[in-house]
C-alpha cells in the first residue's frame, strides 16, 4: 500500500501528465516534456519528508497557475462536441400506449 503522501505524489504526477496534453499538440513533444517532467520529479526522490511537503505543495501550485483556460475535452464528455446530440425522447412518448375503450 502507498502512504497518503506518496498517493498526493503520483496524482500531482499523472495530473501534471495530463493537463500537459492540453498546452502540447504533438506526440513528441509531449514525450520530451514528460520525460522533462519525470527528472524533476526523479531530482526530488531522497527528499526528507519536510521538504518533500513542501515541494508537492509548491508543484500543486505551479500546476493550478498553469492549466489551460480551455482544456481539450473528449467528445463524449460533458461540454464535448458530441455530448446529449441526440437527447433520448420523453418517457411520456415511449411509453404512452393506447388504451383499450
Amino acid at each position: 500500500m502507498f502512504t497518503p503522501h506518496q498517493k498526493r505524489v503520483m496524482a500531482l504526477y499523472r495530473q501534471a501528465r495530463r493537463t500537459s496534453l492540453d498546452w502540447i499538440v504533438f506526440r513528441d513533444q509531449w514525450e520530451k516534456y514528460c520525460a522533462q517532467l519525470r527528472g524533476r520529479f526523479e531530482q526530488n526522490r531522497g527528499a526528507t519528508m519536510h521538504d518533500a511537503v513542501k515541494i508537492v505543495a509548491d508543484g500543486e501550485k505551479e500546476l493550478t497557475e498553469n492549466l489551460h483556460p480551455d482544456p481539450y475535452k473528449y467528445i463524449y464528455q460533458p461540454g464535448g462536441s458530441k455530448y446529449m446530440r441526440y437527447h433520448p425522447p420523453p418517457p411520456e412518448i415511449i411509453y404512452n400506449r393506447p388504451t383499450d375503450s
